[in-house]
Parts: structure tokens; sequence; C-alpha cells
């Protein structure tokens, strides 16, 4: 037969309850206070990366912002350079033809100048010649008078013969 024995219950409730104060003591409170403690680390270290995600959203959208803003600018350098080189490719444009008119000019006027300086020699060649072959037709001696005066007549019809064409 099963026989209760209130001593020895009474012995087992007093060494459960020694135990269960003994393990409350020695293993549930310490392991309770790492637990609190460990979630206390988590939920810090869950703060802190949340911060630092907003920093580094908040630098990435700084990061952006600088390079779209550096981009501009380049943008705005490279227009600026583009802008003078044109202005600087009109400029010499338009003094290369200042120069080509003016060394045009000065040439027509060298020209016009040798034109009228080789026509001159030309009729006084051509008095002289005439004159000279005159002499020789008339077979007598002309004077310097007689002979710059059929040389000016001579100049004068040929001026009028130029004159016409």
């Amino acid at each position: 037969m099963i026989s209760i024995n209130l001593y020895e219950i009474v012995w087992q409730i007093i060494n459960f309850t020694l135990l269960v104060l003994i393990l409350n003591k020695l293993l549930f409170r310490p392991l309770i206070r790492f637990i609190d403690k460990r979630a206390e680390t988590i939920e810090n270290d869950i703060n802190e990366a949340k911060v630092s995600r907003d920093e580094a959203l908040s630098m990435l959208e700084e990061q952006k912002s600088v390079t779209k803003q550096a981009y501009q600018e380049a943008k705005d350098i490279r227009n600026a350079a583009e802008q003078s080189a044109k202005t600087e490719q009109n400029k010499i444009i338009s003094e290369a033809m200042e120069s080509k008119n003016k060394i045009m000019a000065r040439t027509e006027l060298e020209v016009q100048s040798a034109y009228e300086k080789a026509k001159s020699s030309l009729i006084v060649e051509i008095g002289n010649l005439s004159s000279s072959l005159a002499e020789r037709l008339m077979h007598r001696s002309i004077d310097a008078a007689e002979q710059e005066k059929v040389v000016n007549d001579f100049i004068k019809s040929s001026k009028e013969l130029s004159n016409v064409k």
C-alpha cells in the first residue's frame, strides 16, 4: 500500500523551496539580469543603427546634391569656355579679314603706282624713240626745246587715246 508520510512531504517541500530560493539567487536572477542587459544592448544597437542609417541617408542626399552641383558647374565652365573660344575665333577671323583688306588696298595702291610709273616711263621712252625716229627721217638734228615739244604733244595724244579706251 501506499503510505503517505507527512514528515517526508514537509521535508520535500522545504527542500524544494530551498532549491527554488538558491536557484533563484544563483541562477535565475543573474540569468534575468543578463537577458535584460542583453536586450538593452540590442535595443541600443538597433537605435544606433537607425541613427547611423539616417546619417548615411542624409550624407547620401548631400553627396547627390554636391555631385549634381559639381556637374552643373562643370557644364557652366565648359559652356563658358566654348563661348570664349567662339568669341576668340570670331575676333581672330575679323582681324584676319581687316589685315587682308589692308593688304589688298596697299597692294592695289602699289600696283596702281607701278602702273603709273611704267606708263610714264613708256611714254617718255616712246617719245624719245619717236623723236629719234623723226630725227633720222628728217636727217636733221632737233634741239632740246623742239624735242620736248614733240614729246609733250605725243604724251597728250597718248593720254587722250588711253582715256578713250
